[in-house]
């Protein structure tokens, strides 16, 4: 999600390779073109947890999180799939299709506690909390520092599909 769902939705080409180039950079991230793409009318990507998690020196346990939820009024999806060539091709991902006013009412409302807590992609806070990560270390730290690096290089080298 963070290195190619995310982006691929809210960023333009030229954005998107420059974020791929270098996530903290400051004439990107913190733009007047960057904050008019991340806060698209109609896309808003979260990932859970926020400045006081646990991960980064503060007191609250989020713990993990796979399923994603796309809905609208009238229908929607809940299921594992990161929505990447990746997952459609390699994985055993699962979900549901749903069409119902009852399973929508249900789902807002845990969508709504889940987005409490939770960091829209892209926003200053949601940088600062990927920075804290990689600097607390670990393997979230560590997964989340090479990221890019194993991204990008997957991608250049077409093995992307293969992984």
């Amino acid at each position: 999600m963070d290195m190619d769902t995310a982006p691929r939705l809210l960023l333009d080409s030229t954005s998107y390779a420059a974020w791929l180039d270098a996530e903290h950079n400051p004439a990107l991230t913190e733009s007047a073109l960057w904050r008019k793409l991340i806060d698209h009318p109609r896309i808003h990507i979260y990932q859970t947890g926020t400045l006081d998690a646990d991960l980064i020196g503060g007191n609250t346990v989020f713990g993990k999180l796979h399923a994603k939820f796309l809905f609208t009024d009238l229908f929607g999806f809940v299921g594992t799939s990161n929505f990447d060539y990746r997952s459609r091709l390699y994985n055993s991902e699962m979900g549901f299709y749903f069409d119902s006013p009852e399973v929508i009412k249900a789902l807002q409302k845990e969508f709504d506690f889940l987005k409490s807590q939770s960091l829209r992609w892209g926003t200053p806070e949601w940088l600062e909390m990927r920075q804290k990560i990689i600097q607390a270390g670990g393997m979230k730290g560590y997964s989340t520092k090479q990221q890019r690096l194993l991204y990008k290089t997957m991608k250049g080298t077409g093995l992307i599909w293969l992984f």
